[in-house]
């Protein structure tokens, strides 16, 4: 049976899953999936987890219902399936030194669990809407079954929900965000119950394996993930004040304390120069960690008095000559480090007073760099995309066409079009800079609040996450088509998508509250 191993070693916190499991022979599980008329049910996603392990696995029934994993270690696996309102029962099966074959039968289940897109797909688009999905749905699902919001129809019960938010938990909701009327449009259709009532199906990709992974601390936050060219995984854990690796080989964490306390680490990803870079959103810094020597080197983000909190920097990018870009959430600014020198060149955004007197709201947010090393950014409040000249460092902004709208994490394709995720419609745009034009496309799954993008330059590719919908989702480029992805989990919150270099594994991370059910998770095809 595993277990976790804490080791101090030079300010290096290590934590294992035993040995012993590691070697060995891997084994497979194998089984179909049939209701309770023993007719196969195509599509169910079967999980199974090794009893005290760290990985789930999860893979999907074909046409026939049968389905099978690999890769497994020795041990006693906890094994479900489930299909929209129906699910087996958790059985407990035994692989040893053979591979196992197991069968699971589906039941009709008396309570449908519902997604924080499905609860609130009822409530009419609106700016009320809108500013409800991006000062609330930026950091949980609402109104999702099995959390505190659930079914709640008392206005005082949201209003008091909306203040705790606000004080208890710090949360930044914006000055036109009127807590009444919001109260009481939640009030209004946030769904009273759903026993009973059947929710539509869409169909989703089958043929992948979805492997998620427990985390090193219970209370672990994992922002983002970034993967560097040996294929280990780095989390920026925003709650404890560690950076994070996982061997997805071995299963192993290791934890390295930040030299700074309240670091709140946001973004990751690797530089050129092997090294990891890391935006330290509470602490006002960036950092770098040499994985070789097991250093940090620290950044000070200019002007920490810029507003109460600071400036914040929020997501960051390397363009073509190795200097870092990134965003400044709170300071309504981008910023470049040259990782030679250290040294650190603002340039201020424009304000927009018509919008919001005071430039804090306007939340300078994703960024990505074209061939060009043209410099484009989103204002998630300001509801612009904007773009900074690799030359002349001119800034021009371009508003999305629709009112709040909420664009976030961008990214640019092998054509230098960019894509844009419109977190509070639903959305996804494409702008191309050249002719300032979008084209809008809906995501098949509506009020999935998709918040960040991946752009497979090779495959023409772009990854979404529907961190509402606990679903990714594809957009193939080239024929204009999507389809999705499901998630094990029930609250799949993902906020970034990284691919591995090497094997185009693509990496996420779930990370939300009030339900706690976070993970770090691949995906890998099958064919």
């Amino acid at each position: 049976m595993n277990k976790y191993l804490y080791v101090l070693l030079s300010c290096v916190v290590f934590l294992a899953v035993g040995c012993s499991t590691v070697e060995g022979a891997r084994l497979s599980l194998n089984g179909t999936v049939v209701d309770g008329d023993s007719v196969p049910v195509p599509g169910a996603m079967v999980t199974a987890k090794r009893v005290g392990g760290l990985v789930a696995t999860t893979v999907f029934a074909d046409a026939e219902g049968h389905y099978g994993m690999d890769g497994l270690r020795a041990g006693q696996y906890t094994v479900n399936g489930r299909r929209g309102r129906y699910q087996s029962a958790s059985a407990t099966v035994d692989i040893g030194r053979s591979s196992a074959i197991h069968k699971l039968v589906l039941k009709e289940q008396e309570h449908i669990p519902v997604s924080g897109a499905e609860a609130i797909t009822s409530i009419p688009d609106s700016l009320e809407k809108r500013r409800l999905v991006q000062n609330c749905v930026m950091c949980h699902g609402i109104g999702a079954s099995d959390t505190p919001f659930a079914g709640e129809n008392d206005p005082a019960f949201w209003e008091d929900a909306i203040q705790r938010m606000e004080t208890a938990q710090g949360a930044f909701l914006s000055p036109d965000f009127d807590h009444k009327k919001q109260a009481v449009l939640l009030a209004k259709y946030i769904p009273v119950g759903t026993d009973g009532v059947p929710l539509p199906e869409t169909d989703v990709l089958t043929n992948v394996v979805i492997r998620e992974y427990d985390l090193p601390l219970p209370d672990t936050y994992p922002h983002d993930v970034g993967i560097d060219r040996n294929g280990r995984v780095w989390v920026a854990d925003y709650e404890n004040n560690f950076l994070e690796v996982l061997n997805p080989e071995t299963e192993e964490w290791k934890l390295y304390p930040y030299p700074i306390e309240d670091a709140g680490s946001h973004s990751v990803i690797e530089g050129e120069d092997g090294k990891i870079w890391i935006v330290l959103n509470k602490g006002n810094h960036i950092v770098s960690f040499d994985p070789a020597t097991e250093k940090f080197d620290l950044y000070p983000v200019p002007d920490p008095d810029k507003t109460p909190i600071g400036p914040r920097p929020h997501t960051h990018v390397f363009d073509s000559k190795g200097s870092l870009w990134y965003t400044e959430i709170a300071g309504n600014r981008v910023s470049r480090l040259d990782p030679k020198t250290g040294e650190i060149t603002v340039f201020d955004l424009p304000a927009q007073p018509d919008l919001f007197e005071d430039p804090f709201w306007l939340w300078p947010y994703g960024i990505t760099i074209d061939s060009r090393n043209n410099v484009y950014y989103t204002k998630l409040g300001g509801n612009r995309i904007g773009r900074i000249d690799a030359e002349t460092h001119e800034i021009k902004e371009f508003e999305m066409p629709v009112p709040y709208s909420g664009p976030r994490r961008l990214e640019v394709d092998a054509e230098d079009k960019l894509w844009i995720p419109a977190f509070t419609t639903g959305k996804l745009y494409r702008l191309d800079p050249d002719t300032e034009r979008f084209k809008e496309y809906d995501i098949p799954t509506p009020n999935s609040s998709p918040y960040a993008l991946f752009v497979d330059k090779k495959k023409g590719q772009v990854w979404i996450c529907e961190s509402a919908a606990n679903k990714i989702g594809i957009f193939d480029i080239a024929s204009e088509t999507f389809s999705e992805i499901l998630l094990p989990s029930r609250y799949g919150y993902t906020r970034k998508i990284d691919q591995d270099p090497n094997t185009g594994l693509i990496w996420t991370s779930y990370s939300q509250k009030p339900t706690g059910n976070n993970k770090v998770v691949s995906i890998q095809f099958t064919d």
